[in-house]
């Protein structure tokens, strides 16, 4: 098989993989982190949550290496039953990605993002009361 083929071919199974996962709404969640107990989160921080994962479809991946150990965490729960996991980083390197970790490990993907939006989403979920 050629190197082009090659890339023809993991070009494709990379496409196939992000079309598996699920784009239904969040419905309810929980906040925490290694050091906090979790608490839920409110209406205002699911629709933050809801309207930022929208604005930000595109920028994920299926995940091929393993992350550093995040530091906050939100389980989620979506509309269609299923639920997961987004995790924050705060190593270089890592503070504009996040993790989503599906209960179905080959639907676990990261999303790479600009610092400043990762940090914004991160705020509003740990600061909404």
């Amino acid at each position: 098989m050629t190197h082009l083929h090659c890339v023809i071919l993991a070009f494709g199974l990379s496409i196939l993989l992000l079309g598996c996962h699920d784009d239904s709404p969040v419905v309810s969640g929980e906040i925490g982190g290694p050091r906090a107990n979790p608490r839920p989160l409110n209406t205002d921080q699911v629709q933050v949550l809801n309207k930022w994962l929208r604005d930000h479809h595109g920028g994920w991946s299926p995940l091929f290496v393993t992350p550093p150990a995040g530091n906050l965490s939100v389980t989620v729960r979506q509309q269609s039953g299923e639920s997961g996991r987004l995790e924050f980083f705060p190593q270089e390197g890592w503070k504009g990605a996040l993790v989503y970790w599906s209960k179905t490990p080959s639907q676990n993907r990261v999303g790479t993002f600009a610092v400043d939006q990762v940090a914004a989403l991160r705020q509003e979920l740990e600061n909404a009361q």
